[in-house]
């Protein structure tokens, strides 16, 4: 396997580096992502009384690292390299669905990129993560009294955000913004306006609608490789969409275990404290710092090391002997 994983990638030095350094950052994400979880539960819980502003450094050591990759993102961006890119991702499109025309900012199809195109992709990730940044202040202030504004206010940024992703992304994955855009206001409602006239579990139905949606569009796809697809390809597509399925339903029990606590915590019909509730967040995220911050990278160098038989070292071959039909044991 090392074999096959070497040669012309893995074996790059330069490669190997980028690599490293990627599974590198994404560990240092994790960590801060399960700090910042862990001070949440100390907070809520109330085993802490520190300020919102200290629980959320983790989360804003993750901010500094988004926000640094996308100034260099958007000061080293090649128009040329995205119109390459851009045109592969048009060729597979076209091959799936030739007549299909939908609107300019909506998920157009052009032969080429405007300049006005390049814009949006050169400046648009830069403004989503201040807007993200700005939203999260205005969060951390509110919880800490510092501003006595209407929380509607303070969700203005976490909408311009789904705005600008619309307009960069268009129809791409507006299913799921549009849940989320949902869910996110009827939370919103809940909070400042309906009170506690509703319950918690009411509240959370687009989450509902949303993990039906997802199983739906798997069912969809398993029927495609099914149906009007045949040969090996349309094998391993069924494989693939089952592999996936089974791993998303493993992920929707947990999610929807821990939303359903959640939701009797918020309703206070449960005392169950907050850290008991994120067990299986916990396990997951310690699962992927394990995976990028050890066997991944395990995996990556020592694909990369020699191999034993190589043709320098490689030692002759010693004659077998055959032994002698009477001399050999038999019952």
């Amino acid at each position: 396997m090392a074999d096959t994983m070497g040669g012309a990638m893995f074996l790059d030095p330069e490669v190997e580096a980028m690599v490293l350094a990627f599974f590198c950052l994404l560990s240092i994400i994790l960590v801060s992502l399960l700090i910042w979880l862990i001070f949440i539960c100390l907070k809520v819980d109330r085993t802490v009384h520190w300020a919102w502003s200290v629980v959320f450094i983790p989360l804003w050591v993750v901010d500094v690292f988004i926000l640094w990759g996308t100034i260099y993102r958007m000061r080293h961006y090649d128009a040329a390299k995205n119109d390459e890119l851009n045109q592969s991702t048009r060729e597979e499109e076209a091959e799936e669905d030739e007549n299909e025309e939908t609107d300019g900012l909506l998920g157009a199809r052009t032969t080429k990129n405007t300049k006005t195109q390049h814009l949006y992709n050169q400046y648009i990730p830069f403004i989503q993560c201040c807007l993200l940044l700005i939203f999260q202040v205005l969060i951390v202030l509110r919880l800490d009294g510092f501003l006595k504004m209407n929380i509607a206010v303070v969700f203005i940024p976490f909408y311009l955000y789904e705005i600008m992703n619309t307009i960069k992304n268009g129809k791409q994955g507006w299913s799921t913004r549009c849940f989320v855009v949902v869910q996110v206001t009827c939370v919103l409602l809940q909070l400042e306006y309906i009170k506690k006239d509703y319950s918690w579990f009411i509240v959370f139905i687009p989450f509902y609608f949303l993990g039906l949606f997802n199983f739906f569009k798997l069912y969809l796809l398993y029927k495609k490789f099914g149906g009007h697809l045949q040969g090996p390809e349309a094998r391993q597509g069924r494989m693939l969409v089952m592999v996936c399925s089974v791993i998303y339903g493993v992920l929707a029990i947990l999610f929807y275990t821990v939303l359903g606590l959640i939701a009797r915590r918020l309703d206070g019909t449960s005392s169950i404290r907050l850290s008991v509730i994120l067990i299986p967040v916990f396990i997951i995220l310690s699962v992927l710092l394990c995976c990028t911050g050890c066997c991944f990278p395990c995996m990556l160098v020592a694909s990369s090391l020699p191999m034993e038989d190589t043709e320098d070292n490689a030692q002759p071959l010693q004659p077998q002997q055959v032994v002698n039909a009477n001399r050999r044991i038999t019952e």
